[in-house]
């Protein structure tokens, strides 16, 4: 059997709700879709917002000659200076991973040289090897915001990246040296996963109250379109009666189209009625006739 006589075989009325429900179903992921979209720029927008504005407070306490000057010679002062600076950023700004200074060279397409940063990342970087002046791979997206920064010589965010560490959106605030050109970079990493888990939690809640709600809309569906056709089951029933002979049912009229195909069923059936009585009329005149006539003959 084919889909077509298989959709054939299924009743009107079980159509109409699985046709309703895919309805339904289409309207209500298009309108989460839609509502996440737009939380999730809302959410990104106001991350983006609060980091600007932190940068733009903690880069001021940094001097761009001093960090020139850090490049240059790598005094054990400068280098402490910097560190405690980015610790106390991190101590102070909970939505702050780490904050930073790297050169914007781009070695590579990536690789940029190290300048200074927290406590915990320096360690990190002595471990691995690097030190100030050494050069250290960026991420892609990390890369793409210096090159728009070094053309634009403003302060720059870059798109929502993830690593091994956890999602992240970086801020990067240009530092000029004394002929204005770009040298390095003051970066902030801010945890976007504070930010966007909250609307991962809340699409998830919505589609469970979504399905929860499906399911209850083609329950009402369902009994609703049941209610509907219940006077079509009684002209199907009607009809039947009809065919055996029977005219005697009345269906319920109204002004709907089920009732108006009503109406017409019951003046159709009155007519049949009529005529069938006409003719039992007509075939008991005609026996009686045949009766006499026998009986004169037989005299």
């Amino acid at each position: 059997m084919n889909r077509g006589e298989q959709m054939k075989n299924i009743s009107v009325k079980t159509k109409i709700v699985f046709f309703a429900s895919i309805i339904t179903l289409l309207v209500s992921i298009s309108t989460t879709v839609i509502n996440y979209h737009m939380n999730m720029t809302a959410t990104i927008n106001l991350l983006t917002q609060i980091s600007k504005q932190t940068v733009d407070a903690w880069s001021d306490q940094i001097n761009p000659n001093n960090v020139e000057k850090l490049v240059k010679t790598q005094d054990p002062d400068l280098e402490k200076e910097m560190v405690k600076h980015f610790d106390t950023l991190s101590k102070f700004q909970p939505q702050v991973a780490q904050g930073y200074l790297f050169g914007v060279e781009l070695k590579n397409g990536t690789d940029t040289s190290v300048i200074a940063g927290p406590t915990v990342l320096m360690d990190d970087f002595n471990k691995k090897g690097l030190f100030i002046g050494d050069y250290y791979t960026q991420p892609k997206s990390i890369a793409d915001a210096i090159t728009k920064m070094k053309e634009n010589g403003q302060q720059t965010v870059s798109t929502i990246y993830t690593d091994s560490y956890g999602t992240w959106l970086t801020v990067l605030e240009p530092l000029f040296d004394h002929n204005g050109k770009v040298f390095a970079y003051y970066g902030v990493d801010f945890d976007a996963d504070l930010y966007l888990n909250g609307e991962y939690e809340k699409i998830k809640i919505t589609l469970i109250i979504l399905i929860l709600l499906l399911i209850f809309v083609c329950f009402i569906q369902y009994v609703f379109i049941s209610y509907l056709f219940r006077p079509m089951n009684d002209v199907l029933n009607k009809i039947d009666k009809m065919n055996e002979g029977d005219y005697s049912t009345e269906l319920n009229e109204s002004d709907d189209e089920i009732g108006k195909i009503s109406t017409k069923i019951n003046e159709m059936s009155n007519q049949l009625s009529k005529n069938n009585q006409a003719d039992a009329k007509k075939k008991r005149k005609f026996s009686m006739t045949s009766n006499i006539d026998q009986e004169n003959n037989d005299q």
